[in-house]
């Protein structure tokens, strides 16, 4: 009969209210997010929508001053800033290049990029590139952090660190993303935007299977009933906890209505299954499914 899972609060919120708009969605969402603060871009992360380019300024060396961001909503917000830059003490490196100058920022793969004060030896290697040894520095970046107890005021100072402005909220459609990743299946849950309002996207119901299958951890249809009645009657503490067949049993017979309509949904997704599985019309499925109509 379907489990209730936290993943599936972003699909069930547009399952009981399509059409709704991004402030709406968002506000929705962080109902959920309650213990945490109030996290600016998780409709974007749950959408899985693309980030916006990113402009880098020009900083010292010809080092990437990276722009303001948000980090950390925890007690307020804190937006960090790239100021400048600060240089390490003098090192010794190794590196194979086709050429290096002093003054240049030589990258490395797992450290900060190091600036070429001195070359100390220079080496050809077989494949046309050189073995260089130079003295150089670390390039660090100079951090400092702008704290505000609020959106509003943080916004007020740094527009473009509003949602719309991070991430491409034109996107027309996709699939819904969990940073948590514990179960399948929520790849095959997709959304549509229309004129900024969120819908389910109707493939949704081709792609999902019936229902949870615990031990191989999928997610289908009636988990999304499920987790939609959850929100419906305002439990948000049960989707903190693990959908256990008693926690769902005692839920289920506190909520009448939302019994009827799980049990109902478990209906309809067997019978789609055997209607796909004979070839028969949605006009035939939907006489399949008469009984639980009235």
């Amino acid at each position: 009969m379907g489990r209730w899972y936290s993943e599936l609060i972003p699909p069930a919120i547009l399952l009981d209210q399509p059409g709704i708009t991004v402030g709406e969605y968002s506000v929705a969402l962080n109902k959920s997010n309650r213990d945490k603060g109030e996290d600016p871009y998780l409709l974007a992360k749950l959408l899985n929508l693309p980030e916006k380019p990113k402009e880098f300024a020009p900083g010292p060396y010809g080092y990437g001053l990276r722009p303001p961001h948000i980090e950390g909503n925890i007690g307020g917000y804190r937006v960090r800033l790239t100021t400048g830059v600060k240089l390490g003490n003098p090192v010794v490196k190794d590196v194979i290049s086709s050429e290096i100058i002093v003054g240049q920022l030589v990258d490395f793969a797992t450290e900060h990029p190091h600036l070429v004060n001195r070359i100390l030896s220079k080496t050809q290697t077989k494949n046309q590139c050189f073995h260089y040894q130079f003295e150089g520095q670390i390039v660090y970046p100079k951090i400092e952090y702008d704290v505000f107890k609020s959106l509003r005021k943080l916004y007020k100072k740094y527009p473009q660190l509003r949602p719309e402005n991070v991430y491409d909220f034109g996107t027309p459609s996709g699939r819904f993303c969990s940073p948590k990743k514990r179960y399948h299946g929520l790849e095959n849950i997709g959304w549509i935007n229309e004129n900024g309002r969120y819908f389910l996207d109707k493939e949704t119901f081709d792609r999902i299977p019936e229902g949870g299958r615990l031990r191989t951890k999928n997610i289908g249809y009636t988990d999304i009933i499920l987790t939609a009645e959850v929100i419906k009657t305002g439990r948000w503490d049960l989707l903190d906890i693990e959908s256990t067949s008693e926690a769902k049993e005692s839920f289920l017979d506190e909520h009448p209505e939302s019994k009827q309509r799980v049990n109902i949904a478990v209906w309809d997704a067997h019978m789609s299954i055997y209607a796909k599985e004979k070839g028969l019309s949605y006009f035939d499925m939907l006489h399949l499914r008469a009984p639980h109509d009235s």
